[in-house]
Formats: C-alpha cells, sequence, structure tokens
C-alpha cells in the first residue's frame, strides 16, 4: 500500500479501464470450457482507482447486456471474501445467465490506498461509483442492478439500496444494522479514544490486524442503516447464521425496509462466516445457492442468457 490521501466522498461518474483476463476460474475449468468470462477492471473515483472483477456469461454473446449483481465486501476483507465466497457466487450466478461486479473498497484488497482511507463514507462512495460503472457498461441491463452485502457491506448496501433508485433488489449476509450512535464503539471505547489522540488505532480483528482512522468511527457514528433502508421498496433477502451473534439485527432490517417482498434465510449451526473454511462447505454453498436462486427469481427473472 502506498500512501495516498486526499481521498474524497463524492460519487462520481466512473471511466473503467480494462483488462480481460484468462477464463476459467473454477477448479478445472480451462479457457475453451469455462461458460463466463472475468476481467479485472479499474475504475476510476475521485483522485484513486477502485479494483474489480467483471464476470459475465459467454452464452448470449459478447454484445448480450445481463442483469447484474454488484458485490461488497465486509471490513477488512476484499472483493473475493473469505473462502472465495464471492467469486464463487460469481460463477453460479453466470450459469444463471448473470453478470456480476466484485470490487475492492479504498484501503482494501488490491486498492492502493492506505488502511486508513477505509470509512463507511468511502464505501458508500465507492459503491455509487460502481454502480456508475455499471450503467455505463454495454454488457449490462442498466435497469436491473442488485446488490449483495456481506457483514459491514450489508450495511453498505442498506444505506445506498434506500437513497439510490438505480438497485432493484438487494441481499445481506451477516449484516450488522446497529445504529452509529453506538456502533462506533464496536472494537470498545479504548480504541476510538486512542484513535481520538493519535488519529488511527492498529486493532487485533482476531483473523488478522487492521489501521482504522478517526474518520472510520466519526462515519460509522454518523450512519443510520435502519433509517435509511425504510427508503427502500424493492425484493430483500437476508441471510444469516443461528450461531452468529449479530443475527437478529437482520430481521431488525427486514421490519425497518420499506419493501413488501421480503425473506429471511437462516443458516442452522452457521457462524458469521458460514463454516466457509472448514472441510463441509455444506452451510456455505446454502448461502450461495440461496442467493443466486434468490436473484434469479426477483432480479429480471426473464433472463435467458442476456438481452
Amino acid at each position: 500500500m502506498n500512501g495516498k490521501t486526499g481521498v474524497k466522498a463524492a460519487a462520481f461518474a466512473a471511466v473503467a479501464v480494462v483488462f480481460l483476463i484468462v477464463v476459467g476460474v473454477t477448479a478445472g475449468a480451462s479457457p475453451k470450457s469455462a461458460k463466463f468470462t472475468e476481467e479485472h477492471v479499474s475504475i476510476q473515483a475521485p483522485g484513486y482507482v477502485i479494483p474489480g472483477t467483471f464476470t459475465r456469461p459467454k452464452a448470449g454473446g459478447e454484445h448480450a447486456r445481463y442483469p447484474t449483481v454488484l458485490m461488497l465486501h465486509g471490513t477488512a476483507s476484499q472483493k473475493d471474501e473469505v473462502g472465495n465466497m464471492y467469486l464463487r457466487l460469481a460463477q453460479k450466478l453466470a450459469a444463471l445467465g448473470y453478470a456480476s461486479l466484485r470490487i475492492d473498497f479504498a484501503g482494501s484488497g488490491d486498492s492502493t490506498l492506505p488502511e486508513t482511507a477505509f470509512t463507511y463514507t468511502e464505501e458508500v462512495a465507492d459503491t455509487k461509483t460502481a454502480l456508475g460503472w455499471l450503467r455505463q457498461n454495454p454488457n449490462v441491463d442498466a435497469d436491473a442492478l442488485g446488490l449483495v452485502g456481506f457483514s459491514q457491506g450489508g450495511r453498505v448496501a442498506a444505506t445506498v439500496a434506500g437513497h439510490d433508485s438505480r438497485v432493484k433488489a438487494v441481499a445481506t449476509w451477516s449484516t450488522w444494522m446497529e445504529d452509529g450512535s453506538t456502533a462506533y464503539l464496536l472494537f470498545g471505547p479504548e480504541a476510538y479514544a486512542t484513535a481520538q489522540k493519535d488519529g488511527q488505532v492498529l486493532v487485533d480483528l482476531g483473523f488478522r490486524t487492521w489501521t482504522y482512522s478517526l474518520a472510520f468511527f466519526e462515519s460509522i457514528k454518523s450512519s443510520h442503516p435502519l433509517q435509511d433502508i425504510a427508503g427502500y421498496h424493492g425484493p430483500l433477502l437476508g441471510i444469516d447464521g443461528s450461531d452468529d451473534y449479530i443475527w437478529p439485527q437482520t430481521k431488525d432490517e427486514l421490519y425497518a425496509a420499506g419493501s413488501y417482498d421480503e425473506t429471511l434465510h437462516v443458516v442452522q449451526g452457521a457462524d458469521h462466516i458460514y463454516h466457509v473454511l472448514d472441510a463441509d462447505q455444506t452451510q456455505a454453498e446454502d448461502v450461495m445457492d440461496t442467493t443466486a436462486g434468490w436473484f434469479a427469481a426477483k432480479l429480471a427473472p426473464q433472463v435467458k442468457n442476456g438481452h
């Protein structure tokens, strides 16, 4: 990571530099046998670039337009998500005739910005920028855009969907919906106090460490996802593990949303990441299959290999 600063929080129309890469991410697949293509994309944001991966089916041809799902990762994660759950979801969506874009938020994954660039405000801005890029992509049906968010990514999806009419379907996984008035203390008052004193704080998350800026805490403090999602009226899917201590917050999300087409799917015995790092992939596959099937039913369900 470099030390770039001056990150702005406004959303601008996106311009992408696209690099076509070898298809066939699925184990054992070859470029000839793969039924989808993947592109590394660089989406221009104000003062920095958002790295992403755009996946689309081969069926329908290179000029087809596909309904598309934008994938929003969680805190201290990256665009493929833990256990490659987003990469695998992208392949499942492609098999059903849907494209997808998964991105690295500022300071995450392949982003060249420092970890301290990662804030809630920045995540929301990056999401809106990515939606703008999708609407300009000739392989995307601009009238059929969905969001899926994992953990804090679902919180971001709630905020964006509640204010952005471009979003037509939303799915959330293990989503943290606590109001910002208390949520900013998620790492304890000591972490916040250190950030106030030093401008940043190193937090041990258990699976890795991450340096959070004071701006991160202040942006969480001013966030109100349950109020935001009240403005969203489209289809909504909430998935959680029964053993994830935050899962009841998804019920709050469904209650608060303005949607009349809501589905709650609880994976029994699952933790926050659906035991995706275990040998048994049953729970993780349940989440991905349920999500892909739900989008196929709710987001342009008439689609057959694009338009």
